[in-house]
């Protein structure tokens, strides 16, 4: 009688002892990813930035008053404590076809093209969870090219501009973007008015987001997954 006591006593003991391994296994488990968790999601001090720009804009020549050009661009550069945003900006409006009155009277087209590189710097005085705010400001150098059936010329010219810039986040991943500006362009002798009113409007995609995301979903489905296994080697 007392062995079999004893036997029970020890089974007892045993699955308790290991009911408990299991369950320190799991606590292991759940902890390791509440530290990568953790470190997934961290705050960082530094990332790399890269997007593309699209604005929107008028030229004007002396008969042709508000013609609609786009300035196609791409931004490298860095994003410092969240909320500075720092690099350089590659832009060029694509060949236009501008209407241009000559010194007799008669009208002709101006063939006209414009690429500059700026160094951009953006502070960002609302950051929420919904809401971003900066205002942009840049200066920077570039080439004109202007041509008609008479002459053409070209030359250098130095474009400041600063505006504000709002997102509008509809989800970690998804923001409505939109932004407005003044340009000023220095030095242009192209006889196109540079100097004007810019916007822009799109849709921004946070890569870092997703990437957390993606990373943090792969690392709990890992956990999980140990974590039922453990519990089908229990029952």
């Amino acid at each position: 009688m007392h062995f079999f006591r004893l036997c029970l006593v020890f089974v007892c003991l045993l699955a308790v002892t290991n009911a408990r391994a299991q369950q320190e296994r799991v606590d292991t488990l759940r902890a390791k990813l509440r530290e990568d968790s953790a470190r997934i999601y961290r705050f960082r001090k530094l990332m790399p930035l890269l997007s593309f720009d699209q604005r929107y804009t008028f030229l004007e020549t002396s008969i042709n008053d508000n013609t609609p050009v786009n300035f196609r661009g791409i931004k490298l550069g860095a994003t410092i404590m969240e909320r500075h945003r720092t690099g350089i900006g590659v832009y060029n409006v694509l060949q236009q076809r501008l209407h241009l009155r000559w010194v007799n009277g008669v009208n002709t087209n101006l063939n006209f093209d414009l690429r500059y590189i700026t160094v951009f710097y953006e502070y960002y005085f609302v950051y929420t969870k919904r809401w971003d705010v900066g205002i942009p400001f840049e200066i920077g150098a570039g080439r004109y090219g202007a041509s008609d059936t008479a002459s053409a010329r070209n030359g250098l010219v130095w474009p400041i501009g600063t505006g504000i810039d709002v997102h509008l986040k509809l989800h970690r991943w998804l923001a409505l973007t939109t932004m407005g500006g003044y340009r000023v362009v220095g030095n242009n002798n192209s006889g196109v008015k540079l100097n004007n009113w810019f916007y822009s409007f799109g849709v921004a995609i946070s890569t870092r987001h997703m990437l957390e995301d993606t990373r943090y979903f792969f690392k709990r489905k890992k956990c999980n997954r140990e974590v039922r296994r453990l519990q089908h080697q229990e029952r």
